[in-house]
């Protein structure tokens, strides 16, 4: 798993047991190679690993989590690592881009301890500093992590080994923690549970002279060509024969071999193939894919996957915002992440975004539900417009977490604005004291200068003192002469009152409150952690003085 400013779309290689063991060679190994191969599922962003999905879990039995040495654990490596923890799946650590050290002179070796012997104490003392970073950073997050070469018990403790993708240096070490690892502690997911073919589609792709293909990752069982297969499609479960299947030679992507592919009659888990079948034009990229061989599994294979889909496409009655995804497994992936940030979902579904998303997100009661969330899709020139006609906010992205911060970004904002908006039509508390020896005028108007202890004053804002004597409105606030809008806490200003008379109504050092009418008081209630310092506590004096005044009043 790895972040990445490309799209973030997953390929898929295998390793087979000679090259893995031409990789770790010059290693001086405590076990053997037993494992016929890795297949390596490249997913360039923590959301991508969601595609690998499957009810209940991740088909991945490990993960390589790339951490950029140089930069550290990013926000995006605690999402990638709170994503592993969710799915139970163990991993290790690369340190990448070793290579860009300070004082690093690049070995013709693929094995990282070799090429720590050839490098200056500096470097070496450089790379444990950097690897320690990372450590502490871990331990913040609750996960164990060492250097792989001072651990002894790998149930326990978080393997980081140091990497170069550049110049290969540490991808002999890589491999063999995983291989140990997996040996070790994967034996019973190592193995083959059933006879019946289980998947999930990667992408679907169209294929000159095939026609409609998909890639595939077979987790578990065995498929046949003329295999009847249930795969998940726009409109529900797809029942179809396999034409063919198609396998890429070793260290080659299925999404983009070098060469053609290997026609195969069976393909055993776990493996990564191409598979062509008719009438698949409708199938979801992220969806599951079964075989089966009577009518009664025909029947259970169709009802799980329409659940299972129905499960992550959905229209709920509920308020919340649309979003649209390119597979199923970038869809649950964005609903499981808002829902986690307690983002309620009112549509979610696969495909481009039509006019009718639009017409569903415009429904929302909320304008900050009036939103639709676009991930890798194409939003057509009629959506587009009717989005602008009827009010819904479009978030497009192809990096998730930057969709999800845009649109968190720009709620937060509209609540901001919606709430200064409630603000600025109620009258705010103050108070104020008048200061002595800054009488410049007694009356009509009277003009004196005040210091705002608590909450503020704005012009218009009614006046009344602390022995309840009506001042009336505030005409003008100046500061150093120039006419100001509000005076906040701590200012010294002059005010001009044409209604008050000074000696009459107030004096010097006497404390003045803004008048709040009463009609405002519930709804200043309700904004009480929003008031500006100190404006709740003058409220509460305020009501406090009206209380002693009516007891006073014949």
């Amino acid at each position: 798993m790895e972040y990445s400013s490309q799209t973030q779309h997953v390929g898929a290689s295998m390793l087979p047991l000679d090259t893995l063991v031409k990789l770790v060679g010059g290693l001086t190994l405590n076990i053997k190679v037993k494992i016929p191969g890795i297949l390596v599922i490249d997913t360039p962003g923590h959301e991508a690993f969601f595609n690998l999905r499957k009810r209940g879990g991740s088909i991945a039995d490990f993960a390589i989590l790339v951490i950029d040495i140089t930069a550290g654990v990013m926000p995006q490596t605690v999402e990638s690592i709170e994503i592993l923890k969710s799915r139970k799946t163990p991993f290790v650590i690369a340190a990448n881009k070793v290579d860009l050290i300070k004082g690093w002179l690049e070995q013709n070796t693929l094995s990282i301890t070799a090429s720590l012997q050839k490098q200056q104490n500096s470097v070496r003392r450089e790379l444990e500093a950097k690897i320690y970073q990372i450590i502490g950073k871990l331990s913040e997050l609750g996960v164990n992590s060492d250097l792989f070469m001072n651990i002894r018990d790998f149930r326990k403790t978080v393997p980081i080994v140091p990497v170069s993708a550049k110049t290969g240096e540490g991808i002999s070490e890589l491999i063999a923690v995983i291989i140990g690892m997996s040996q070790s502690f994967l034996t019973d997911e190592l193995t083959i549970k059933s006879d019946v073919g289980k998947g999930v589609v990667l992408e679907v792709l169209e294929e000159p002279g095939l026609g409609t293909t998909m890639n595939i990752i077979l987790y578990d069982g065995r498929v046949h060509v003329n295999d009847t297969i249930v795969v998940g499609g726009v409109s529900g479960p797809i029942v179809t024969k396999l034409r063919a299947i198609l396998m890429p030679k070793p260290l080659d992507e299925m999404r983009d071999p070098r060469e053609k592919f290997k026609s195969i009659d069976v393909a055993e888990a776990v493996v990564g193939a191409k598979f062509v079948a008719s009438e698949i034009d409708g199938v979801v990229a992220g969806a599951p894919l079964v075989s089966v061989k009577s009518d009664g599994e025909l029947r259970e294979a169709i009802t799980s996957i329409e659940q299972e889909i129905n499960a992550v496409r959905f229209l709920r009655e509920t308020q919340g915002v649309v979003v649209k995804a390119d597979t199923l497994g970038s869809l649950e992936a964005l609903i499981n992440e808002l829902e986690r940030r307690n983002i309620k979902v009112h549509l979610g579904d696969v495909g481009d975004v039509s006019r009718r998303d639009v017409v569903e997100a415009s429904s929302a009661t909320d304008p900050l539900n009036r939103v639709i969330l676009a991930f890798y899709v194409r939003v057509l020139p009629e959506a587009r417009g009717s989005a602008t006609e009827l009010g819904v906010r479009i978030f497009e992205e192809r990096i998730i977490y930057r969709l999800i911060e845009g649109y968190l970004s720009w709620k937060e904002e509209q609540t901001r604005l919606k709430l200064q908006q409630k603000l600025d039509q109620l009258i705010l508390p103050g108070k104020l004291q008048v200061l002595p020896k800054f009488v410049f005028r007694r009356s009509k108007p009277a003009i004196v200068g005040v210091v705002v202890v608590s909450g503020l004053i704005k012009p218009g804002y009614r006046l009344i003192s602390s022995k309840g004597k009506l001042l009336g409105p505030v005409q003008q606030i100046q500061s150093e002469g120039q006419p100001v809008s509000v005076a906040e806490v701590g200012k010294e200003v002059a005010i001009s009152m044409p209604e008050a008379v000074f000696g009459r109504d107030f004096e010097e050092g006497e404390f003045l409150y803004v008048d709040v009418p009463s009609s405002h008081i519930l709804a200043l209630r309700e904004l009480k952690e929003h008031l500006p310092s100190g404006s709740f506590e003058v409220l509460g004096e305020l009501l406090d003085l009206r209380r002693k005044w009516l007891a006073k009043s014949p």
